[in-house]
């Protein structure tokens, strides 16, 4: 199994390689290799689990890549990642549109969100991104759909169009949200330094 510096390089030279000419199929082939299960996983997070929906959004992901990607602008592996990430939640998104998808059969689980973060190292932190989870799948509707919209990355003028408000108000009641989600937390024991 590679280690992730030498991943990393292997993007490095592919995207080196394809800002000089996109026809070098092997750099592609490189690219793919290396970016394809990251771009699963992340849409497999995002779509809580939908393996199938998750492949179909991660094609399209890097599908764009192939057709729109400008490598000489994008020549770092951060900034490559960031930027299929990026196409890749756009993708979810319209997938999520296209079918309708309903966010309940897309709950957020403790395995999924460990993959997102170093707390998983730990025991504790295990036991700290459980409690969370399962606070965040027991808040009001209202709330878990302004949380699913955040997490999501919506902006607030997005926000603001799915609920029928205004950006002014979608931003306020995204505040409220936030306060009430870190207070609903911190008073469940979940401390704002556990690592989240």
């Amino acid at each position: 199994m590679d280690k992730p510096a030498v991943k990393h390089a292997a993007v490095a030279e592919a995207l080196e390689r394809l800002s000089r000419s996109r026809e070098d199929e092997e750099a592609w082939e490189l690219l793919y290799r290396r970016v394809w299960p990251r771009v699963l996983g992340y849409a497999y997070r995002l779509l809580g689990g939908q393996r199938p929906w998750a492949e179909d959004a991660s094609q399209q992901a890097l599908l764009r890549v192939v057709r729109y990607c400008d490598f000489t602008r994008v020549r770092t592996p951060e900034m490559f990642l960031a930027y299929v990430y990026s196409i890749a939640r756009h993708c979810v998104r319209d997938l999520i549109a296209r079918n309708r998808v309903e966010w309940s059969a897309m709950s957020i689980h403790p395995e999924e969100l460990l993959c997102r973060t170093e707390s998983h190292e730990s025991p504790e932190g295990v036991a700290v991104l459980t409690r969370l989870m399962n606070e965040l799948n027991a808040l009001d509707p209202g709330t878990k759909e302004l949380v699913k919209l955040l997490w999501e990355g919506r902006t607030l003028a997005e926000m603001a169009d799915h609920l029928s408000i205004t950006p002014s108000a979608a931003a306020v009641r995204v505040h409220r949200t936030r306060l009430r989600l870190r207070k609903h937390l911190l008073d469940k024991g979940i401390s704002e330094d556990a690592g989240l």
